[in-house]
């Protein structure tokens, strides 16, 4: 059976990413609401947001138990097609999350609801990549091999380890014959516990530079693997959650789902600030503890973006950071203050603070 309908791929939500949600104004003070009062679900990238290949980054497993307590729907979309959603499980699982496989939503998934659109039923697929994709592509009713036949109507490749040169070779010859190309996910890198390899964009550029033909991508940035996720979680106000610009953010971006960049893994606080407005996202923290805390968005005025006593202001074509400029804030008051002024374009101007120094590792 089908795990995705057609149906699945049409995105819920209507706001614009950069739309958030705001708490019912009074006139009794109360404490700013955190993320956990703002959303009703959390999706979920996972290398290099949750873990780095076998080791988990500090916070994850407290700050998802922490959402379910509070009753959030959770979701687990990751480019990863390396791995079956029990096998995902089983991976959070010895790194003390609570997961379940019904909230795994992995590009393999994505990339079947593209190749039965493109490829008739019991037709014989070319799989590159691990057992996770290959129980995907049989669970849809096709058949696999793993070289080229005369009757193979597709190739679907996903990363793992045991890829090889043989491997590519195989789907070469499939492709070049005019089989329908399918890329999982197009991540140039991977992140390790020894640092970041190639990904399996890698691999597949190798593909699209031998044959001359362009992959069609499933996974993040594309838009669907957020909608899925949102429609499963039965979500009307979700959480992209996610470390790397050009596929966690930008994908979030693209499915109308507010953002939420954690500095934990590739990309860095000023590589959002730089980005294009398609990968920027909404908000900026260091870690993913702040999911319990404060989500207060700063104020813009005019040139200017502020959030308690720390600001930033454009100056000359560079944004000027005053305040606490050791602080998450110095962060998300430059962020906001690009996604304002810049809503179109790329902001190409320094970044610097008032007293010239360097910004160090963020604190409270």
């Amino acid at each position: 059976m089908n795990r995705i309908k057609q149906s699945s791929l049409r995105c819920p939500l209507t706001s614009p990413p950069h739309q958030i949600p705001h708490p019912t104004r009074s006139n009794v003070k109360r404490p700013d609401p955190t993320f956990l009062d703002l959303f009703d679900a959390l999706l979920f990238d996972m290398d290099g947001t949750l873990m780095n290949g076998s080791t988990v980054i500090e916070h994850g497993v407290d700050a998802v138990a922490a959402a379910r307590a509070r009753g959030l729907a959770i979701a687990f979309a990751t480019n990863n097609a390396s791995r079956t959603p029990d096998m995902v499980v089983e991976h959070l699982a010895s790194l003390g999350y609570e997961a379940h496989a019904h909230e795994v939503v992995n590009s393999p998934m994505i990339a079947m609801s593209l190749v039965r659109a493109h490829v008739e039923p019991g037709s014989t697929i070319l799989v590159v990549g691990g057992r996770g994709l290959v129980e995907e592509v049989e669970r849809n009713g096709y058949t696999v091999t793993r070289e080229d036949r005369d009757d193979v109507k597709a190739v679907i490749q996903g990363f793992a380890p045991t890829v090889g040169w043989a491997d590519l070779a195989e789907a070469a010859y499939a492709i070049r014959r005019g089989a329908f190309f399918v890329a999982t996910n197009i991540d140039s890198t991977l992140p390790t516990e020894k640092g970041f390899a190639p990904g399996n964009g890698s691999l597949v550029h190798a593909l699209e530079f031998s044959t001359g033909v362009k992959a069609v991508a499933a996974g993040k940035p594309e838009p669907a693997m957020f909608k899925v996720a949102a429609e499963i979680s039965s979500s009307s106000r979700p959480l992209a959650i996610g470390d790397r610009l050009d596929t966690d953010l930008e994908g979030g971006n693209r499915a109308n789902v507010p953002t939420f960049h954690t500095l934990t893994g590739v990309s860095s606080w000023i590589d959002a600030a730089h980005a294009p407005a398609i990968q920027r996202p909404v908000f900026v923290r260091p870690n993913l503890s702040f999911l319990g805390k404060s989500a207060a968005h700063p104020v813009i005025d005019a040139e200017r973006a502020h959030l308690g006593s720390t600001a930033a202001h454009l100056e000359g074509g560079d944004i000027v950071v005053t305040g606490d400029a050791s602080s998450w804030r110095a962060a998300q008051v430059v962020l906001s203050l690009v996604n304002a002024r810049f809503p179109e374009s790329t902001f190409e101007g320094a970044i610097r603070a008032a007293s010239g120094e360097l910004f160090g590792p963020f604190g409270e």
